[in-house]
């Protein structure tokens, strides 16, 4: 008896809705396994981050620490004391690149140190490319471009090295538990709230940027012009640092400003700490002037240099709270509910047996049998539990 053409449609009509059926449980599958995944790397890239801090810790985490001040206290003095050395030997005739050439590299160096003392999750090779690697950037600028071009890059390296420093700083901190800034960050009340802080963020970002564009073109120039290689030719060298400063005084300033007050929402510079900003700004601004109209411009060069560097520091600073503060939200966002208990107790679990064979060490044992009251009140507490 042959099939009629309706129950043969029909039949059709149900083997394409099972197999659209199968399709999307099997897409649904693959998007959960996705997420399950990301987050499961989310999970163990946390994991390597809090081992390789634990595995830079010494047996005496508490003596590491202070050795470690110790030793940025040494640098900062060593640099006090060098410093003006430096200004002795190049004072009087020295031209203004060689001055600017001394003194960035002493200060890449002096940042490359902290910053080897301080980084956590950086090897000693990878600081070593990622600070000189612009020195040697400069030095083939300076053969091949000239004189100007070398010496506004190895300007901007200094700069570079000391937001570097500071990143490693904030790096550091975090690992001691001495910054809390990005766990003490506030969360929107709402997804309209989060909408329209990302629209200004947006629309700051692109007044600032517009208003830059003047002075950053102007700058630029004045570095690339093809005949100004010479003082006599062209702009002097001095001309084009003191306005390459002002141009990334502006540029810090208001990049720290964005992701300390914006992204951060004053959890790094709050409770007035913000205006003291301020006025530090203003001062690394006006006091320039009046050093470059007394002692002359190199001066003036020179006193603006230091305020940027610091600015800078900061600047590294704030985008290192920033980065572990993005990393904290994308593991929560990417894990589902039932999933988010679960992975914290195995974290939590995983980085206390790490913690557990680094203090068990022969120092540990020295001072448990040094102390046998505390380890038999110890076992006496424990023999309850043990007995029940």
């Amino acid at each position: 008896m042959a099939e009629s053409p309706v129950a043969t449609t029909e039949i059709q009509h149900s083997d394409l809705g099972e197999k659209a059926s199968l399709v999307a449980a099997a897409a649904a599958a693959a998007g959960e396994e996705h997420e399950h995944h990301t987050s499961d790397l989310l999970r163990r890239r946390t994991i390597r981050l809090r081992r390789a801090e634990l595995s830079k810790l010494s047996e005496d985490p508490e003596r590491d620490r202070r050795d470690r001040e110790a030793t940025l206290i040494v640098l900062t003095l060593l640099l006090a004391l060098v410093m003006p050395i430096l200004f002795w030997l190049s004072a009087g005739e020295t031209p203004a690149p060689l001055l600017v050439w001394r003194l960035s590299l002493l200060l890449s160096t002096y940042f490359f140190l902290c910053a080897n003392v301080l980084f956590v999750t950086k090897s000693f090779c990878a600081i070593v490319v990622d600070v000189y690697f612009g020195a040697l950037l400069a030095y083939y600028a300076d053969h091949v471009f000239g004189t100007r071009i070398g010496t506004v890059t190895i300007y901007l390296n200094s700069i570079f090295t000391a937001a570097f420093a500071g990143y490693a700083l904030a790096e550091r901190r975090r690992s001691d538990g001495t910054e809390q800034s990005a766990d003490n960050v506030p969360a929107f009340a709402d997804e309209e709230e989060e909408e329209y802080a990302r629209a200004v963020l947006i629309s700051s970002a692109a007044v600032i940027s517009i208003t830059l564009l003047f002075p950053t073109a102007y700058v630029s120039w004045m570095i690339l012009w093809p005949y100004a290689t010479t003082d006599d030719d062209g702009f002097r060298v001095e001309d084009v640092l003191r306005d390459l400063s002002y141009t990334i005084l502006a540029y810090l300033f208001f990049a720290t400003t964005l992701v300390t007050q914006h992204l951060l929402r004053g959890a790094l510079l709050g409770d007035g700490r913000f205006y003291v900003f301020l006025v530090v700004f203003s001062i690394i601004t006006v006091l320039p002037l009046f050093f470059a109209g007394i002692f002359g411009d190199i001066a003036g060069i020179v006193v603006i240099w230091l305020g940027i560097i610091a600015l800078a520091v900061l600047f590294g600073y704030s985008v290192s709270i920033y980065s572990y503060y993005t990393q904290i939200q994308t593991m929560r966002s990417s894990q589902p509910p039932s999933e988010k208990a679960d992975a914290a107790k195995q974290e939590l679990d995983e980085i206390s047996g790490d913690k557990l064979e680094h203090s068990s060490s022969p120092a540990a044992s020295t001072h448990v049998h040094s102390n046998p009251h505390s380890s038999a009140s110890s076992s006496a507490e424990g023999s309850p539990s043990t007995h029940h």
